[in-house]
């Protein structure tokens, strides 16, 4: 299965800064890297990298030539997951994300070319960024966030973790399309030092489902929890944290089966905590 996450950045550059995007940067790398999140490989084995990371440089070119690369000369992308944190915009209905620290139009990807880009490959994008045209709000208050820090001495549990994930993936259909937004439209997206609330919330609600299936006593071999159900899970927190000012949002293809976000085996390997 070849699968591919795109980590883009836009840290807004010296005239609108977002330095808090930094923290949203390590924490989607600290959380896909493990077991749990789908073993995607950063830096791990560099003959088997499938994350890239982008920062002030993405363009809807870059995606496409990825695409179009892999199906003409490799094995085409079963799955893609695009992860963008930074400014973003909405006109006249349509979501819009700055992919560059620049107020050139040319710059901006919207949602529809996204769509039609990634047309038949399984594809779900997480966009933490406005959607009204005012700057970003910074909020001052913290909420804890710990990132994923288990680490495995043996290879053997990411990889069955990998395998199940991308079993699960498999099983979707390939037209699956699945967008969240850190907001509704008109609004915008908070931050603190620890990242966008969107963001850190989303990651810490996986955390804590991990933590609980963990400790859970089941029949069942695996535990596999959807992306739609953990971002409808951080989504209510989110409300909550910024006193009903952010409202994530979701469009998915309406389907059975939906793209998985975390994944908890049943017979684990025992872990060593740094």
């Amino acid at each position: 299965m070849k699968r591919h996450l795109f980590l883009i950045i836009n840290n807004g550059g010296e005239t609108n800064p977002l330095p808090n995007v930094a923290r949203d940067k390590t924490n989607y790398l600290d959380f896909f890297q493990s077991p749990e999140g789908g073993y995607w490989n950063y830096d791990r084995d560099k003959n088997d990298k499938d994350i890239t990371v982008y920062e002030n440089d993405f363009t809807l070119n870059i995606l496409s030539e990825n695409i179009r690369f892999q199906k003409n000369i490799q094995a085409p992308y079963d799955y893609i997951v695009i992860v963008f944190c930074g400014h973003g915009f909405s006109e006249n209905g349509e979501k819009w994300i700055e992919a560059k620290p620049t107020d050139k139009k040319g710059d901006h990807i919207s949602l529809s070319q996204i769509k039609e880009v990634c047309h038949g490959i399984r594809t779900l994008f997480i966009a933490d960024s406005c959607l009204s045209i005012p700057e970003r709000q910074v909020f001052t208050e913290s909420i804890q966030f710990n990132s994923i820090t288990d680490h495995f001495n043996e290879k053997e549990y990411g990889n069955s973790c990998k395998r199940i994930y991308n079993e699960s993936i498999m099983s979707v259909s390939k037209n699956n399309f699945t967008a969240a937004f850190a907001v509704s439209l008109g609004e915008e997206a908070a931050d603190n030092e620890r990242g966008g609330y969107y963001s850190q919330t989303l990651l810490q609600t996986a955390k804590n489902c991990i933590k609980e299936l963990r400790e859970q006593t089941s029949n069942l071999n695996y535990h596999i929890l959807s992306f739609p159900l953990i971002h409808s899970a951080a989504a209510k927190e989110v409300i909550k944290l910024t006193n009903g000012k952010q409202h994530p949002s979701i469009e998915m293809t309406r389907e059975k089966e939906q793209l998985p976000f975390i994944i908890v085996p049943k017979n684990q390997i025992k872990r060593i905590l740094y």
